[in-house]
């Protein structure tokens, strides 16, 4: 018989829209993890397995993960309209398909990698959790594998064929109802509360072993079940060229405004990359540049360098804020357009973020159906992929089984790392960890660039090297240049409220110099803002900015564009500005205060006054405390940060009365700030004993507010017809939430919507509240959405809550509404 006569002769079905026949897919599942375990570099020799033991691992669960589909129950619910309570119980596929493949894997393997085919097919369309609960089986769930196992029975012929050219294995049901029977008595079920086989003490790094497994299967059980059998057209190699940088670099700064440090900048550079040549057979890469060095092109030569010479399989560039993500990537894109490599083609450059469109496709993006899009989308199919944090850490630190698909993609990759300091301090030995095991185990090159290194345990990875710093490369001249761009002078002896505020402010106003004023909160910001506006001054009202996160973005990118349009022409301005200043706004002002916060925000926040030391004078700010009447006079810092982030910065600026940028860096006082920091290394009890619940609520990057709400803002015609489309949106998403199959139209839904999300996002801002008395939550989420209309979760600013200048004042119309907030 032929092989075509042969699989039609099975009748068992997996999916349906069009019938995928159960020995068709699993193993056509099995070709496509084999081939990506293929393509993937893993050194087993930091594992407790073998190659060839794992590649026989996968195979068994790949070829067991869908067993359960064969009874009478999954084969019913494929094609009934309507199932009873008891058929939808039996339908379940999960449990039984996990005792199977265990009960397959504990005749080659003992119990702790049988454990692991258990637990990757019980969750396979599960979010993880920790180990022990991810094997304990109740009674009544025993019962139920049981009944499902008697609706298989019917079809054991067909089953016994499927494994017997599976896996070479004769009469596999018979064999697997006495395993049953075995551990499952039926005098005794109603006693088995048990864990099911727990393993206490797992081996080192056996986590990988088992996450590795997890992510292939779910990864090509996804794309089987999406592409069926069509190739994801990939693109295999691209024609790299790493000396086209030089190219790139002068051609990109021909056009620009030369400033005093480019040739510092350059310097830098070739040192370097020169340096790189004698060290790349290193695994991992700490480069130590201070704020406006040129990291970007840096890294990008050093990654395409490691490309050229050993074929890695993507590179990631990776970026805490969205606002350095678009600056980075649009760097990115061009360099890729002036080599000749098509950027608009998403498998060779993508942009992930929370805001990503469509995945886009050159020359072949009507092949490509939404759900086909998605997957490429959410795995990260691209070469080049310049994302958030989140994006990837979250993909290797959460137990989300989205996140964990793209696991695997990870290995034998560039990974560069930028702004590290930026991740949350807490989380730096996990970062450590990540360094280690993506650097030893997946094969990857990785390469840190910070102004600082906080609490990175260099000495856990075996093979690093730190790049020679600053004061190694230049001199002494080009030192004291460099590091000559601002002072800051430490005025916290006493806290500014209200009247001597607006006095320190108007001390400032006397210098007629462009002004920078960065506080903590958008009230202080718009109190400031108003002040400004509202007294004469030799500095035009036109001239004076507002720059908080109530501010819509779309009118935020002007301000920014007319803050440097004005800095070009010498027209002298104030910017009132909360953290968001930080984030990737690049502009440079004079003089100003700053409220006082963490001490790297506020290192990041001088980086704005004379960036490039183009200024005739270098910039200054006052470190100040600020209060407010409304909250008793206190110091509102530590409402915002962590009380030990900000006691320490005092306790490191009391000993100074001035500080200038070179004795910042000199004195090494980031340095003793991060290090001050505490470490949490209970990861490591958490990766030893599996538990993925554990890690997750630990690993959080970014805290969420207990309520936020995102509100449109309407500022033109443009902005009134991206709502008409929400609202349109929104009525279809009910409208076929009545259909049995709606999930299938909600796709288009979701493909309309990724058309349009950049745009509605640049007229969205996020409002976050902090009520004190937590039960009365659903009160206040009442009082928004019986006042606002909303579109597809996002509410609309009506004009008594929203000005162009300050953007969305909801804080005052909420607070006369609801007692016990604070925001």
């Amino acid at each position: 018989m032929n092989k075509i006569d042969f699989i039609n002769s099975f009748k068992l079905i997996s999916h349906t829209e069009p019938n995928r026949k159960l020995i068709v897919h699993l193993e056509e599942v099995y070709q496509k993890a084999k081939k990506r375990f293929d393509e993937i570099d893993i050194n087993f020799e930091y594992l407790n397995i073998s190659k060839d033991e794992f590649e026989e691992l996968l195979k068994i669960v790949i070829f067991c993960h869908d067993f359960g589909k064969a009874s009478l129950y999954f084969q019913g619910k494929l094609f009934k309209e309507k199932l009873t309570q008891k058929e939808k119980r039996l339908s379940e596929h999960g449990l039984i398909s996990a005792f199977f493949g265990y009960f397959i894997a504990k005749e080659k393997f003992d119990e702790r990698l049988a454990s692991f085919v258990f637990m990757a097919i019980r969750f396979h369309h599960l979010n993880l959790d920790n180990a022990e609960s991810m094997q304990k089986v109740e009674d009544n769930e025993i019962e139920k594998v049981l009944d499902i196992y008697e609706g298989i029975k019917p079809n054991s012929d067909e089953i016994d064929n499927i494994y017997n050219y599976l896996l070479g294995i004769d009469n596999i049901i018979e064999k697997f109802g006495l395993f049953l029977e075995t551990e499952f008595p039926e005098d005794e079920i109603e006693y088995l509360v048990m864990y099911f086989w727990y393993k206490k003490d797992y081996q080192n790094n056996d986590i990988f072993i088992f996450m590795t497994l997890f992510s292939l299967l779910i990864y090509a059980d996804k794309q089987d079940a999406i592409f069926r059998d069509k190739e994801i057209l990939s693109i295999e190699n691209l024609d790299l060229d790493c000396i086209k940088v030089e190219d790139f670099k002068s051609a990109y700064f021909a056009n620009r405004d030369m400033t005093p440090l480019d040739k510092t900048r350059e310097k830098l550079y070739q040192a370097i990359v020169s340096e790189f040549e004698n060290v790349k057979d290193k695994s991992v890469f700490f480069i130590k540049l201070p704020t406006g060095a040129g990291k970007t092109l840096l890294l990008y030569k050093l990654a395409m360098i490691i490309q050229q010479n050993e074929k890695k399989r993507r590179v990631f560039y990776l970026l805490p804020f969205i606002t350095l993500i678009e600056q980075n990537a649009n760097i990115l894109k061009q360099l890729l357009d002036f080599m000749g490599i098509d950027s608009n083609d998403n498998r060779i450059f993508l942009e992930k973020h929370s805001l990503s469109g469509e995945f886009e496709l050159s020359g072949g993006n009507d092949e490509y159906d939404i759900d086909k899009k998605q997957f490429l989308l959410d795995t990260l199919e691209s070469h080049f992929i310049v994302t958030s944090f989140h994006q990837l850490f979250y993909g290797v630190f959460k137990r989300k089984n989205a996140l964990l698909k793209r696991f695997n993609q990870f290995a034998n990759s560039v990974i560069l790392i930028d702004e590290v300091q930026l991740i949350p301090l807490e989380h730096m030995y996990v970062i450590t960890r990540f360094l280690k095991f993506m650097s030893e185990i997946f094969n990857c090159k990785i390469i840190v660039a910070s102004a600082t290194f906080p609490n990175i345990k260099k000495e856990i990875l075996h093979n690093s090297y730190s790049f020679k710093e600053i004061d190694e490369i230049l001199t002494k001249d080009e030192i004291d240049k460099f590091f000559n761009r601002y002072e800051i002078k430490i005025d916290i002896s006493d806290t500014y409220i209200d009247e001597t505020l607006f006095e320190k402010i108007d001390e400032k106003l006397k210098t007629n110099r462009d002004l920078l004023f960065r506080v903590n909160t958008v009230n202080t910001a718009n109190e400031i803002y108003e002040y400004l506006q509202n007294i004469d001054s030799s500095y035009d009202k036109t001239n004076i900015f507002l720059l908080t996160s109530a501010v819509a973005p779309v009118v935020r990118k002007c301000i920014i564009k007319k803050i440097k349009r004005n800095s070009k022409r010498g027209v002298k301005q104030i910017v009132v500005a909360t953290q968001l200043i930080q984030a990737g706004v690049d502009i440079s002002l004079e003089d100003g205060f700053e409220e006082l916060a963490p001490l790297d925000l506020i290192v990041q926040s001088m980086g704005r006054r004379n960036r490039s030391a183009e200024k005739e004078e270098i910039g200054k700010a006052d470190i100040i405390k600020i209060a407010r009447e409304i909250n008793g006079k206190e110091f509102e810092g530590y409402k915002i940060y962590n009380d030990f982030d900000i006691k320490q910065t005092i306790s490191i600026l009391k000993g100074y009365q001035t500080l200038n940028e070179k004795e910042i860096y000199e004195h090494g006082l980031l340095d003793k700030y991060y290090n001050t920091q505490v470490e949490v290394m209970k990861i490591d009890k958490y990766f030893q004993k599996l538990n993925f619940k554990d890690i997750d609520n630990d690993f959080v990057l970014i805290k969420e507010a207990p309520l936020s709400f995102s509100f449109f803002m309407p500022l033109n015609q443009k902005a009134k017809k991206l709502w008409d489309k929400l609202v349109e949106l929104d009525i279809r998403k009910r409208e076929i939430k009545k259909d049995k199959f709606f999930w299938k139209n909600m796709k288009e839904i979701e493909s309309d919507y990724s058309k349009i999300k950049k745009d509605v996002s640049l007229y969205v801002v996020n409002q976050n509240f902090y009520p004190w008395d937590s039960a009365k939550k659903e009160q206040y989420q009442n009082t928004i959405s019986e006042n606002f209309e909303s579109a597809l979760g996002i509410y609309f600013a009506s004009e008594d809550v929203f000005d162009r200048q300050r953007g969305l004042q909801l804080v005052q119309y909420v607070k006369d509404k609801v007692e016990g907030l604070f925001w």
